[in-house]
């Protein structure tokens, strides 16, 4: 076992020399010009192997990095006074070095994975915004140590049972060799550990943190706040008793699960900074590749301050969110540092806020008489028209496909999306998840804006924001029945349905088709039941953004075109066509040439 400790001693010797050139060059990269104090103590740190006594006083000088025992020290405290000045790749250093043994410390308290990932990511978010209270940069290893014990303790405070979703949980009874293994590193892991918490408490966080982490007596020192002597007397001591867990391949085996495990690998780069604040809107600047997801929660000031909701990528790494309310948005200025806290959206923006939200984004009220568009939607177009500068709001149902029909909306729209504003209102929770889950890799968020709700369907029941000209509501009901868009047009509203608008026979043709859809609820008459549902399938029509998966061209039908079509089914003219003839059919030509040319008269 001596050999096997000293290979590995050498090759932690070897990885040090190689890593001191990169080591030098950041500290020199971020301390560049930057003046150091000299240390506030007389004496150096306990158990650094340096003689005590008083410094002598000095005036400052350049950071500089050379071969000695003091340049890792000298820039530990140049990292953490840039972080803690609002430097971004600093703050992502200092996260990378210690991000794996804060894991491991976690992971030991903890014994889950996905815990160990919340109580270490929560950890940093603590330690970057207080920083400032740090006095002594030396200690910020011990300071995280204490910090990520206290998360640690938090979360198995309120530890809940454990439950598994169900897009993992089709993995379960799978015959592949995959899970057999992970239950054989995961119980040699469990070994490890077991054997680690049987040691008295001193020894139990020195071996797990230099087993398990393969880390040095220095640095497990360091993180420990202990002189090295300490951490060499208790390893000496835990080694004893660890003897059959360090021979053979289960340590190794304990260790690489343990890694494989940890924090993800651009954790550290989750630091941008505030671009701009209008109300509860907020724009922030990430680096392109750690853009936060949306539905993602971001924070500004920590636990104690304002948690903002990603709800819009809007490229070059800027995202657009919601500051949720009663947090207060006094700190929101332009060049605050926002941290991505890699958790997904949980709460709900309340309806003032919503208000808020579309008065600052929604689109420049008209001036005049609306310009109405043309959607090429033939639900849309007949009953909820839109119109240029207005907003358009989608709620609904989980799963009825409003990010669908927003893709589509922006298509037809392109020429005109400038003057359109689009907000998806999504349910916290399961729907927040599903989306999470299910986005495309590249996924376009410059089109709409997701805003998590309580009960988006009370958007549609009731009377909507006043700055929503226009809200569509999408019922699973009719997607799953295959009606696409699924909109319902007896619980949408438009503000622009106005005769003075759309003009009188665009007026009356809706009216009409609202009073045959209700009746058809209402009454037993087969007739009107049976011309009820070829008019509800006949709003449906190929969309353009689906042509991928259903193969069918999308279809782009003008107003007019609508309107005529839609007036000659309710004068009963084409009864007589089967009711199948209707579904997902552009024109009403289309429907008659779909049903062999039998249009009855």
């Amino acid at each position: 076992m001596g050999g096997g400790r000293c290979g590995q001693r050498h090759r932690r010797n070897e990885t040090a020399n190689t890593n001191k050139a990169r080591r030098a060059k950041m500290a020199l990269t971020i301390g560049a010009a930057r003046r150091v104090r000299p240390t506030r103590r007389g004496r150096s740190r306990r158990g650094d192997g340096r003689s005590g006594g008083r410094q002598q006083r000095s005036a400052p000088v350049l950071l500089t990095i050379d071969d000695s025992e003091r340049a890792p020290r000298v820039e530990l405290r140049a990292l953490v006074s840039a972080a803690g000045a609002g430097d971004g790749p600093a703050f992502a250093e200092l996260v990378r070095r210690h991000q794996d043994m804060a894991f491991g410390y976690a992971f030991a308290i903890l014994r889950d994975f996905h815990l160990a990932q919340d109580a270490v990511q929560q950890a940093f978010v603590a330690a970057y915004f207080g920083l400032d209270r740090l006095r002594e940069p030396e200690q910020f290893p011990a300071w995280l140590r204490g910090i990520v014990r206290h998360q640690c303790l938090r979360l198995l405070r309120g530890r809940r049972v454990e439950t598994v979703p169900l897009d993992r949980a089709s993995g379960v009874a799978t015959t592949e060799p995959g899970p057999e293994r992970r239950a054989e590193e995961r119980d040699a892991l469990d070994r490890v550990l077991t054997a680690i918490d049987a040691l008295p408490p001193g020894q139990r966080e020195a071996a797990a943190l230099f087993y398990l982490g393969d880390y040095s007596q220095r640095e497990v020192a360091a993180f420990l706040d202990l002189p090295v002597t300490t951490v060499n007397n208790r390893l000496h001591a835990a080694r004893k008793r660890l003897t059959a867990e360090l021979q053979g391949g289960v340590l190794p085996m304990a260790r690489d699960t343990l890694k494989q495990n940890g924090l993800p690998d651009d954790f550290a780069e989750g630091v941008g900074r505030i671009v701009q604040a209008r109300g509860p809107v907020v724009e922030a600047r990430f680096a392109p590749e750690a853009v936060p997801p949306v539905l993602t929660v971001l924070t500004v000031g920590g636990e104690a301050g304002v948690a903002v909701q990603v709800a819009q990528h809007l490229g070059d790494g800027v995202v657009r969110g919601i500051a949720l309310s009663g947090a207060g948005q006094a700190g929101l200025a332009a060049g605050t540092a926002i941290v991505d806290t890699g958790q997904p959206v949980d709460r709900a923006v309340d309806r003032e806020q919503v208000a808020a939200i579309i008065a600052v984004l929604g689109g420049a009220a008209p001036a005049g008489e609306p310009a109405i568009l043309t959607t090429g939607l033939k639900v849309i177009d007949l009953f909820y028209p839109c119109a240029a500068n207005s907003t358009i709001g989608l709620a609904g149902d989980m799963g009825a496909g409003k990010i669908v029909l927003v893709d589509e909306l922006a298509h037809n729209l392109a020429d005109a999306r400038a003057g359109v504003a689009f907000f998806n209102f999504v349910q916290p929770g399961a729907e927040v998840a599903l989306l999470r889950a299910t986005f495309p890799p590249g996924y376009d968020f410059t089109r709409s804006m997701i805003v998590p709700i309580d009960d988006p369907r009370a958007l549609a029941a009731g009377q909507p924001p006043a700055a929503l000209d226009t809200v569509l509501y999408l019922s699973r009901d009719l997607a799953t029945a295959g009606f696409f868009p699924a909109v319902d047009p007896l619980r949408s509203s438009s503000r622009f349905l106005d005769p003075a608008l759309v003009g009188r026979e665009h007026y009356d043709v809706a009216q009409a088709a609202w009073r045959l859809l209700r009746q058809a609820t209402e009454t037993e008459d087969g007739a009107i039941v049976a011309r009820a549902e070829r008019f509800r399938r006949f709003l449906t029509q190929p969309m353009f953004v689906a042509e991928p998966w259903t193969g069918q061209p999308g279809q782009f039908v003008s107003r007019e075109q609508t309107i005529a079509d839609c007036r000659a089914i309710l004068s009963g003219t084409y009864d007589g066509l089967p009711e199948e003839a209707f579904l997902l059919r552009g024109t009403l030509e289309e429907v008659v040439e779909g049903a062999g040319g039998r249009g009855d008269s």
